[in-house]
């Protein structure tokens, strides 16, 4: 992901959330695991078939360890079939990165100062 910043939203109130507090412990993990891989870009290459080897190794988990990990995520509506976090983009905002805040920031500074 080009500008992508090295971290993700993660909020307080998953500690509460009913679909992850339905699943076994360790597939609360595995969720977070997964936000962690879309952030850095790897769940959205487009081969599919490496990408899933490239995500198992990078889980700890066989390919197909990992294909029923993503099934059980998806029946409790955490992710997709293939392990796309569904909340993603509400929970992700664009406007994370500060480049694009200072830039308008000191076009607002800029602005102001023409007008006095």
């Amino acid at each position: 992901m080009p500008n992508s910043p090295p971290w993700f939203r993660l909020y307080h109130r998953i500690i509460d959330d009913e679909k992850l507090r339905v699943l076994a412990f360790e597939d609360r993990w595995h969720f977070i695991a997964l936000c962690c891989l879309k952030a850095s870009g790897l769940l959205d290459q487009s081969d599919e078939n490496w990408k899933s080897r490239k995500v198992a190794v990078k889980m700890g988990l066989q390919v197909r360890e990992l294909e029923e990990v993503f099934r059980r995520l998806e029946e409790v509506g955490l992710t997709d079939a293939n392990g796309h976090p569904l909340a993603w983009d509400e929970l992700q905002f664009k406007s994370d990165l500060s480049s694009d805040r200072v830039r308008k920031f000191r076009e607002k500074q800029r602005f102001t100062a023409l007008k006095r």
